[in-house]
């Protein structure tokens, strides 16, 4: 009679000998035990051991296995034991198909609310471009101590600052929307990275906008001063639609740990931070001195990751905002500086933007926003004269 070696059955099968001895001690191998401890397995054994991988793999328990094994026994016709298994099979066929129901359903879920989120941003981005032709209109009418509002340079710096913002973070969207709409077309054809990709700029702009929404919101009520505040002005409506953006479809901390996961599970951050390097070398002489601020940012960032890399559960969720706020600036002054290279109105919104987002120091030397103020800004069209 031919006898197998724990080894060569391990070796044949492509599992350990810690889970054939396993096995044994379940009751589910019975191997011959040499006069010096070394065990054999007969053919037989090796059968029931292709068996039970066979079981796992379509996966029986180890009770249903066993039961199926003992019943060869008993009949060693077989027809118990395949009686036995295509019942087993067919209940495992039935949870297979409910588990594919379920997870096309949580699929079906996690487009929508992919899809939810977009058209959150653009709902955000809708109301930052609202509040601010609001504030603008406004500032052009309205007069003080003898001037308009636009001939101060705090409202033209604000109205600028505004300006630019909107601007960078509608262009950042519909390059996320344009991705969304390829990924969705064909989500076959779509890579996991790039799907990955996609669920990043979701929730980073997702999130930047929401919060936007309600800083332009406040700014255009402050210009008002106190009618901003009050009913006769769409102002206070702008507020409390913005407000509602900051928690539907996932507050910050949520979209925080979106990133999060996406970073364990995908490591995004590595395919983020080798883009913003590729498209930070790329720009050109007009507006590679605006970038340094950035590359400052991103080389703070791929520091910090290193040193979180290793940390504790904890340390790295209480980071998680923080560095998915830093990805975001990053990834809205790239296209700032890109858009700035088409023309000097861009260029001056890219400075602007960048300024925004980096520049800590309390002189403006260049003061952009007052010298360039008609460039940037422009003139309203009222809203009535548009809806007549």
């Amino acid at each position: 009679m031919h006898y197998f070696t724990i080894s060569d059955l391990a070796h044949e099968f492509d599992v350990s000998t810690r889970t054939i001895r396993y096995y044994e001690e379940r009751g589910l191998l019975s191997p011959i035990r040499t006069e010096s401890g070394q065990r054999l397995y007969t053919k037989k054994e090796r059968a029931k051991l292709k068996l039970i991988l066979r079981g796992k793999r379509f996966g029986f328990s180890l009770d249903e296995i066993h039961e199926m094994i003992s019943l060869f026994d008993e009949d060693r016709t077989g027809k118990k034991q395949l009686e036995k298994t295509v019942e087993y099979g067919r209940r495992k066929l039935k949870e297979a198909n409910e588990r594919i129901e379920d997870l096309l359903q949580l699929k079906a879920e996690m487009e929508a609310l992919n899809l939810s989120r977009v058209c959150n941003a653009v709902a955000s981005v809708g109301i930052m471009k609202r509040a601010l032709e609001e504030a603008k209109q406004y500032a052009e009418r309205r007069t003080a101590f003898g001037h308009v509002l636009t001939n101060y340079p705090m409202v033209r710096e604000t109205l600028a600052n505004l300006t630019a913002r909107q601007e960078v973070e509608t262009s950042a969207c519909f390059d996320m929307i344009a991705l969304f709409d390829r990924v969705m077309a064909a989500p076959h054809e779509a890579s996991e990275a790039e799907k990955a990709w996609l669920r990043l700029l979701i929730a980073l702009l997702k999130m930047r906008t929401a919060e936007e929404a309600i800083a332009f919101s406040h700014e255009a009520i402050e210009l008002h001063g106190g009618n901003g505040y009050i009913e006769d002005f769409v102002t206070p409506r702008l507020l409390r639609d913005a407000q509602v953006l900051t928690v539907w479809e996932g507050t910050a901390n949520i979209l925080a740990l979106e990133v999060l996961r996406l970073m364990r599970k995908y490591r995004i951050h590595e395919r983020f931070i080798a883009e913003m390097k590729e498209r930070l070398e790329r720009l050109t002489a007009k507006v590679k001195p605006l970038a340094r601020p950035a590359e400052e940012g991103l080389k703070e960032l791929v520091a910090a990751l290193a040193r979180l890399g290793g940390q504790a559960d904890e340390v790295q969720t209480f980071h998680a905002k923080a560095i998915a706020n830093r990805m975001c600036d990053l990834y809205l002054s790239i296209i700032a500086l890109e858009r700035g290279q088409e023309n000097d109105r861009n260029q001056r919104i890219a400075e602007l933007f960048v300024r925004h987002v980096w520049e800590r120091s309390l002189i403006d030397e260049q003061m952009v926003s007052w010298s360039n103020f008609d460039m940037i800004v422009g003139r309203s069209m009222s809203l009535s004269s548009r809806n007549q």
